[in-house]
């Protein structure tokens, strides 16, 4: 089954569920989650939340699987429990009214940063910047909790990914697709930088190459806005 057509087909209907549905799978696919790790989210524009259920594996998920909730986290459709880490969500939506879906996972690479808490490296190629931005390290809460929520909030206003101490990676779009994006250059970065390390030290770029990729970066999003 092609779940890349599958996928995009979803997005452009706005079939929220069969689009988590799809992203689920693409993760479980490249190794990002295993088991029943990881959630995701799509916010409709009226406000409504579809989220995963509660120990649902991504790989295999089915409508059964996707849940919806208010802005507030109460539960108004699905036979299943909401995703225990739903505060995390919430918490993003409420500090980004421009953010439209959030994608948890464990990447295994980008994750292992948080787990030696050595923090992401400062952008070294390009994409980093144009496509992922600086990765800040959110401080370790027991996840599904207001604490981990309150750690994440002081961050969103600037920052579209998040390794989360000893937990996973937290990635942010305007749609799954952006979302799932950033999800996967951030571990194709924490592979590299991996590699590199393992060959010599990390040069990250300049800050005068940062500030012209940002602008670039801007560009690119002034442009997706108009074709929106």
């Amino acid at each position: 089954m092609d779940w890349r057509f599958i996928y995009f087909w979803a997005m452009s209907t706005k079939n929220f569920a069969t689009a988590i549905i799809t992203t689920g799978r693409m993760l479980y696919d490249r190794f990002l989650v295993t088991a029943s790790e990881g959630n995701l989210s799509l916010r409709e524009p009226s406000g409504r939340i579809h989220i995963t259920a509660a120990g649902s594996c991504l790989g295999r998920l089915d409508g059964s699987d996707v849940v919806l909730i208010d802005e507030k986290g109460r539960q108004t459709a699905g036979g299943k429990k909401v995703s225990s880490e739903y505060r995390l969500h919430l918490a993003v939506y409420k500090g980004r009214p421009d953010i439209m879906a959030v994608c948890h996972a464990h990447p295994p690479h980008a994750t292992a940063f948080g787990v030696v808490d050595c923090g992401f490296p400062k952008p070294f190629l390009p994409e980093a910047v144009l496509f992922v931005g600086e990765v800040p390290l959110v401080d370790y809460a027991t996840p599904g909790s207001e604490e981990l929520a309150g750690n994440l909030e002081r961050y969103l206003e600037r920052h579209n990914a998040f390794i989360l101490k000893n937990h996973g990676v937290l990635t942010l779009g305007q749609n799954m697709a952006e979302a799932f994006g950033r999800m996967e250059m951030i571990e194709n970065l924490a592979r590299i930088a991996y590699i590199a390390k393992a060959l010599g030290e990390i040069k990250p770029l300049g800050e005068d190459e940062i500030r012209r990729l940002e602008k670039i970066g801007k560009s690119f999003s002034s442009d997706r806005s108009a074709d929106d």
